[in-house]
């Protein structure tokens, strides 16, 4: 009797343990101001990058969130898979921000479930991409060989802003891309937050560890972008004597992307493809 006393009181005190690391954890319909310490809120799963043509000249990167054993998003960040949210935070020296953030925790079936206005990303850092064509793209381009320095990456990132102390703001009304279709996607889904995210617009040849990180949104199935590959040369074709000149009509490629990246545990490798329409 003694023994079975004991062992209810070690249970009751590891659950007090458990539940009383992750305070703001709720599981009802509720909303609240929560003091953060990282900017970011939450991270989503990664499970595959898919790519699909946005305009002539853009492909959009759009991230697979859904977990098929579940049926829904998996997500970590203090109170679920903290491991991972802090690896993350520490990898991106996120620690220090301190302010309230604005969450609403959603209940239901699929579980327990927290919704905030920007302050969420996917859960890889991108370490490389490479950009090819099956067949030949250009005279200094053939078939296979690597498109990264006719091919720039544009996204947004709040690498700058956490970097700054978290006091380094953007003025998007005074830069056009934030007009385009595909930035002004990544805009809105960050709502009163996308000042604080920076433009990266570089040709992958160019870029750094730190452009790679905290790229795009994260959001579930609301929203899914990653990035845009912007080819701001147009392909050509081989003439029967060996010049080169641009098509008059609507030149097709088949175009691989392949991203290396981390994502919280290990590095992982995905590989799409897209069939463009220049």
């Amino acid at each position: 009797m003694k023994k079975n006393i004991l062992l209810i009181g070690l249970v009751g005190v590891f659950m007090s343990i458990l539940f009383s690391s992750c305070d703001t954890c709720h599981c009802e319909m509720s909303s609240e101001d929560v003091i953060s310490k990282s900017y970011v809120f939450m991270y989503y799963k990664v499970y595959d990058v898919i790519a699909s043509q946005e305009e002539s000249n853009v492909i959009k990167l759009s991230i697979d969130y859904k977990d098929n054993e579940y049926l829904r998003s998996t997500w970590y960040n203090q109170c679920n898979e903290s491991q991972i949210y802090e690896t993350m935070n520490l990898r991106h020296n996120d620690t220090a921000y301190n302010r309230p953030i604005y969450v609403i925790w959603n209940g239901g079936k699929s579980g327990c479930h927290p919704s905030v206005t920007g302050h969420t990303f996917a859960c890889i850092d991108v370490l490389s991409v490479d950009v090819t064509c099956s067949e030949d793209f250009d005279a200094n381009h053939p078939a296979n060989t690597s498109l990264n320095d006719v091919v720039n990456w544009v996204t947004i990132s709040a690498m700058p802003y956490i970097h700054s102390d978290y006091t380094d703001s953007v003025d998007w009304s005074i830069d056009p891309i934030a007009n385009t279709s595909y930035m002004s996607e990544l805009l809105l889904f960050h709502g009163s937050e996308k000042d604080v995210c920076h433009k990266v617009d570089k040709k992958i040849v160019d870029m750094t560890a730190e452009d790679w990180m905290l790229n795009g949104g994260g959001g579930g199935e609301d929203f899914t972008c990653l990035a845009y590959l912007r080819f701001d040369n147009e392909p050509t074709i081989r003439v029967s004597d060996g010049s080169q000149k641009s098509e008059d009509d609507r030149i097709k490629k088949h175009i691989i992307i392949t991203i290396n990246g981390f994502d919280g545990k290990k590095n992982v490798t995905f590989t799409t493809e897209c069939d463009m329409e220049f």
